[in-house]
């Protein structure tokens, strides 16, 4: 059984107030996020450069909002 069903690139301002929210969220190296929990605590996610001994991470946490994200397609949510 897979961990994940559904993997959408996230964008600034996505909010998920409706359905399921999300169960984790992917960044490749290099990648950098900030986020909002169900209560409403903002904090940072980020991935070190491949050249600094980062590697593609998933973080399983909640998100109910993204404030921030990086213009290209290095962060992803998982469902």
């Amino acid at each position: 059984m897979a961990l994940f069903s559904k993997v959408v690139g996230c964008t600034a301002s996505d909010g998920f107030t409706q359905g399921a929210p999300p169960k984790g969220v992917l960044l490749e190296p290099g990648g950098s996020i900030t986020v909002k929990d169900n209560y409403d605590n903002s904090f940072v996610l980020s991935v070190p450069t491949a050249a600094n001994g980062g590697y593609t991470k998933i973080f399983p946490i909640q998100v109910k909002e993204v404030t921030t994200a990086p213009a290209g397609a290095t962060a992803y949510m998982l469902w």
